[in-house]
């Protein structure tokens, strides 16, 4: 896990000309517009999404085939997802602080 340090950051996109054009197929979710200063408090983050291979550990049985189980999980819902969290002693990371970590 890496240590986000606390802090301001942009949270959202600006709707400027080239990121409307970009996606224009698209629908921007509300809160992503306009982009505002949001403080977040330091946490924790996995540096790398979750494999197959560790998702197939916390649950044996997957509902579909799987080539490569070193790729990110994928198809999996969010009750899915919490309680694989919470049986690693973790939880998952709430829509800024994802932004935070990804914006790095």
């Amino acid at each position: 896990m890496v240590l986000i340090p606390e802090g301001a950051f942009t949270f959202g996109i600006s709707p400027d000309k080239k990121v409307i054009q970009f996606m224009s197929d698209m629908t921007l979710s509300m809160n992503a517009q306009p982009a505002q200063k949001i403080y977040l408090k330091a946490f924790y983050i996995d540096r790398f999404e979750i494999t197959y291979k560790a998702f197939r550990r916390f649950k044996p049985k997957l509902n579909y085939e799987v080539t490569d189980l070193n790729e990110p999980i994928r198809g999996v819902n969010w009750y899915e997802a919490d309680a694989y969290c919470l049986a690693q002693g973790k939880r998952l990371p709430t829509e800024t602080e994802w932004e935070k970590a990804a914006r790095g």
